[in-house]
C-alpha cells in the first residue's frame, strides 16, 4: 500500500506543480503583453516628441527666414530712394557744372582718398568745370571754400570739425554743398551704377 501512496502522492504533488506552473506561466504572459504595451507606449511618445522637435525646429527656420525677408523688404524702399536721391545730385551736379558764368564753375571736392579725387575730377572736368582740392592743413579750407561755386564733402572721410565748418560755410554763403556718404555717390554716373 505504501507504493500506491506513494504513487498517489507523486500524482498530487505532480498536479501541484503544474497548476504552480501554469499560475507563473500566466503571470510571465500577462507581464510580457503589459510590457509590450508600454514598450508600445514609449516608442509612441518618442515619435511624438521626436515629431515636436522637427515641427518647432521648422517653424523656427520659417520665423527666421520670414524675419530676415522682412528686414530685408524695410531696407528695399529706404535703398531705391537713396538711389533716387543720388541720381537727383548728380544731376544737379552735371548741372551746375555745366553752367557758366563767365568763367568755369569751380567744384570743391572735400575728403575722400585720392582714387575718388581722381574719379571727381575727371567727372567735373568732363563737363566744363574746375576742379578744386583741398591742399594742406585746415587753414586752407576756407579759401578753398570761398573759391569753389559748389562743395562735394564726403562726410565720412573729414574731421567733425571740418564738416562743421564746410556746412556753415555754405549755409552762411548760400554756396551748394552737396553732403555724401560714399565716394561711389560721387563718382559714378547712375547709367553705370548696379542697382541697389
Amino acid at each position: 500500500m505504501s507504493t500506491l501512496s506513494d504513487a498517489e502522492q507523486l500524482r498530487s504533488e505532480h498536479a501541484a506543480l503544474l497548476q504552480a506552473y501554469g499560475r507563473v506561466q500566466a503571470d510571465c504572459s500577462l507581464r510580457l503583453r503589459r510590457q509590450a504595451e508600454r514598450i508600445g507606449q514609449l516608442e509612441n511618445a518618442l515619435f511624438q516628441a521626436r515629431l515636436a522637435v522637427v515641427l518647432r525646429d521648422t517653424r523656427k527656420a520659417w520665423d527666421e527666414a520670414d524675419q530676415r525677408a522682412l528686414r530685408e523688404a524695410a531696407q528695399l524702399p529706404r535703398r531705391k530712394i537713396l538711389a533716387r536721391q543720388v541720381e537727383q545730385l548728380m544731376e544737379r551736379v552735371r548741372s551746375l557744372a555745366r553752367q557758366r558764368s563767365g568763367g568755369s564753375r569751380a567744384v570743391l571736392c572735400v575728403g575722400g582718398d585720392d582714387s575718388t579725387a581722381g574719379l571727381a575730377r575727371q567727372l567735373v572736368e568732363s563737363t566744363g568745370g574746375r576742379f578744386l582740392t583741398l591742399e594742406g592743413e585746415e587753414a586752407a579750407l576756407e579759401a578753398s571754400l570761398r573759391a569753389a561755386d559748389l562743395v562735394i564733402c564726403q562726410t565720412g572721410c573729414i574731421s567733425h570739425d571740418a564738416y562743421w565748418r564746410v556746412r556753415d560755410h555754405c549755409k552762411r554763403t548760400g554756396k551748394q554743398c552737396v553732403l555724401v556718404d560714399s565716394p561711389v555717390a560721387v563718382v559714378q554716373p547712375p547709367a553705370s551704377r548696379k542697382p541697389v
